[in-house]
């Protein structure tokens, strides 16, 4: 379709469409390769792997019309535009395949001439990116130099070495985040203060968004009040503000720095919604430009959508399948039907290829806490991923838990889990070719207990083509198990597995009539009876774990088996004595520590759980009643706030009884003093309560606890300074 029979938006004859955000999850060499424009490429011209499929997972439409396009459609008309604003959700894998192809067709429809311009780049490190892109630097410092965002290598990298590979300039368009906070805090009086290296990174003239924009970014924010955050009357120098003068300006500037080129701006995609923020601020600079606003939105529905074309929020809208999301607080996602959150860490400074472990969680069990149970005892020696259950739930003590499948169901739960299991495979792969994780491919194990267990041994049996060695400690659901049919037809390129199956003297008669067939299923099982105490049986999972992970022994396990021997008898109780007795095993701890949960232990904040409130929150820690001096050490904690001394947005208060210093009481006062703090974690001053207690002190908050985020932690147990330093957080 040509200009003049469907004109991009001009000034304010029509408003320019957005881009927001695409979800094609597990396409690993899609983003890996920078493909080719036109004739050819510096790199290869090949396209890139991957653009097949991502073209089957996903639908285009015009977001006036709500007619479905096909993406050479719509490609087309893209081209003629003079500014193109990719919208996206910043975490999802497959949007950021969908720029990328985005982007790739674009510069070959163009012959080349195209600018890439980046919210995730700010216009400070501008020279460090020409550096880079030029070759005058190499990406080691590129990356220690420029702030990239921490999801770069996987969903930013791709376009950046597309167009380094290609020769298309990339344009840095965010705004310092102190300068942005400076002149938030400052205002006109620190805007006339500036230097003059500091004015050079500003657009020339700032203007205010429409009262139109201010609506929808009140409505998103309003989470902010309960930090006492209010909007001025003039909203010129708020960071929003500033953040859509910035980029607006930088593409203005990058349309008159190349004239005849288009300029494609990637960015989250409430800057460019419904043609305001990012895209209104460019057209004030440059209103003769034609502008075109894409929309990528990630939808687990993709065959079955709906367009609104009463208010379209762009010209096109692109939706793609959810496969995956980066990180966010430490947990990523893979979508199988539903999201499966999971948890990584890898080793520091480690060289040569390394082992991986997939822990599958047992019920009840999240993947924080597992990471306490396994970084530990695996340490540097592999990269560690736990894996949620597919089924949430909010537990007695308020935190978000799962289940792996429900009485009667195990088989469909097995799928489930094994589905999410071979998508994570995919994650997995693609950042060890985008981020160098250098997995051996030799030692891949996963493992599980309990309910988790069961989907371990589903996914050994069922799951054709990965190979990897499988280990399920007490595996629940054996009858289920066992009434499942067996796969019928094995894919040819399948890999033998090992599988061990480590049980109770009770069990092992029936999972051995159970796996007596395995050699069909080209599996090499061995049934383990596990000993029966607690403690042999953990560090006999410790050993058999790091045994298949290639990783040596590690030293007497007697002090750690004694922290399990004082282990509470409930179930909350035995998680955390088990994390710390791998704490002390690691640590090579001659003697058993001492368990007691004091003042001084936390006096620094450090291991102090925090709310997980997304605008902060306040941490109560109740102390048993009883004991006047525990009570004033950890009053002392208050003034100064060791909370708050390390993340502004988080208090402490510390609580007892059911008088005017409860928890109640304590919670009162605070939205006495602002209504709108609604975050409150609770933890007792205990090594670890059981459910009743956490049942009793929610109980003691009245229905004022139906108005509150309430979370309750059962102890501080698993964060006492014992053996290895581990994060802080709330979990375990």
């Amino acid at each position: 379709m040509t200009r003049s029979s469907r004109p991009f938006a001009r000034a304010a004859s029509r408003r320019p469409f957005h881009a927001a955000s695409l979800a094609l999850a597990g396409l690993l060499p899609l983003l890996a390769a920078p493909g080719c424009i036109g004739g050819g490429s510096r790199t290869s011209a090949a396209l890139p792997p991957g653009t097949a499929l991502l073209h089957s997972a996903s639908r285009l439409f015009d977001a006036r019309s709500g007619a479905e396009v096909p993406w050479s459609t719509a490609l087309e008309q893209l081209a003629e535009a003079d500014v193109v604003f990719l919208g996206e959700t910043h975490l999802d894998r497959l949007t950021h395949d969908a720029e990328l192809e985005f982007l790739r067709q674009l510069a070959a429809r163009r012959g080349g001439q195209v600018v890439l311009a980046m919210e995730m780049f700010e216009r400070d490190v501008q020279p460090v990116l020409d550096d880079y892109l030029a070759g005058r630097i190499d990406e080691r410092q590129f990356l220690l130099q420029s702030r990239p965002w921490g999801n770069y290598a996987t969903d930013y990298r791709p376009l950046v070495e597309f167009c380094k590979a290609n020769g298309l300039p990339v344009v840095a368009s965010n705004l310092p985040a102190d300068l942005r906070r400076k002149l938030a805090r400052g205002g006109a009086a620190a805007h006339a203060a500036l230097t003059p290296e500091e004015r050079a990174l500003l657009p020339e003239r700032l203007i205010e968004n429409r009262p139109e924009y201010w609506k929808r970014v009140d409505h998103v924010t309003a989470g902010h009040a309960a930090m006492g955050i209010a909007a001025a009357e003039s909203r010129l120098y708020e960071g929003q503000n500033l953040w859509d003068n910035s980029m607006g300006d930088a593409v203005a500037r990058a349309l008159a720095a190349h004239p005849g080129a288009q300029v494609v701006h990637v960015n989250g995609g409430f800057h460019s919604d419904y043609g305001d923020g990012t895209v209104w601020q460019l057209l004030q600079r440059a209103p003769d430009a034609t502008v075109a606003t894409v929309q990528i939105v990630a939808t687990s529905d993709l065959p079955d959508l709906s367009i609104d074309t009463a208010s379209p929020r762009a010209d096109f809208l692109c939706f793609v399948e959810a496969r995956a999301k980066a990180a966010e607080d430490g947990v990523a996602a893979v979508t199988v039907a539903r999201e499966h959150g999971w948890r990584m860490t890898r080793p520091h400074g480690a060289a040569g290829a390394l082992p991986l472990l997939i822990w599958f969680c047992d019920d009840g069990q999240e993947s924080a806490a597992a990471q306490k149970l396994w970084q530990p005892v695996v340490g540097d020696g592999a990269v560690v991923i736990t894996l949620d259950p597919s089924f949430p739930y909010v537990g007695s003590d308020g935190a978000k838990r799962g289940r792996w499948f429900f009485p009667g169901a195990a088989d469909a739960g097995g799928s489930l889990a094994s589905r999410a299991l071979d998508r994570l495979f995919e994650v997995v792969a693609r950042a060890d070719l985008a981020e160098g994780l250098r997995i051996d491919p030799a030692r891949l194990v996963v493992a599980g207990e309990g309910s988790g267990a069961t989907m371990v041994l589903h996914a050994a049996r069922y799951l054709d083509e990965q190979g990897f060695a499988a280990l399920a400690f007490a595996p629940r659901a054996q009858q289920e198990l066992a009434a499942m049919v067996a796969p019928l037809d094995l894919a040819p390129n399948r890999p033998t597995r090992k599988l061990a199956l480590h049980c109770n003297e009770a069990a092992a008669d029936g999972w051995r009539s159970f796996t007596s067939n395995d050699g069909a299923l080209r599996l090499a099982t061995e049934v383990v009876v596990a000993p029966e105490s607690a403690a042999a049986s953990d560090a006999g999972q410790v050993d058999a774990v790091r045994a298949a992970l290639g990783l040596a022994p590690l030293a007497a396990r007697a002090a750690a088996d004694a922290v399990i021997e004082q282990a509470p008898s409930h179930a909350a109780g035995r998680l955390v004595a088990r994390q710390l007795a791998r704490r002390v095993r690691a640590a090579a701890l001659a003697e058993p520590p001492a368990l007691a949960v004091t003042a001084a232990a936390f006096a620094d904040g450090t291991q102090l759980p925090r709310s997980s409130g997304a605008f902060g929150g306040t941490t109560i820690v109740v102390v048993p009643e009883g004991d006047d001096a525990a009570f004033a050490a950890w009053k002392a904690l208050e003034a100064p706030d060791v909370i708050q001394a390390k993340s502004r947005f988080h208090r402490l208060r510390i609580a007892r009884g059911s008088g005017d210093e409860s928890p109640r009481a304590v919670i009162e006062k605070l939205r006495a003093e602002n209504a709108q703090r609604r975050d409150f974690l609770l933890v007792p001053a205990e090594f670890c309560v059981d459910d009743a207690a956490l049942e009793a002190l929610r109980e003691g908050i009245g229905p004022l606890a139906d108005e509150l985020n309430l979370e309750l932690l059962p102890g501080l147990g698993a964060a006492l300074p014992i053996g290895p330093a581990l994060p802080a957080g709330h979990g375990g």
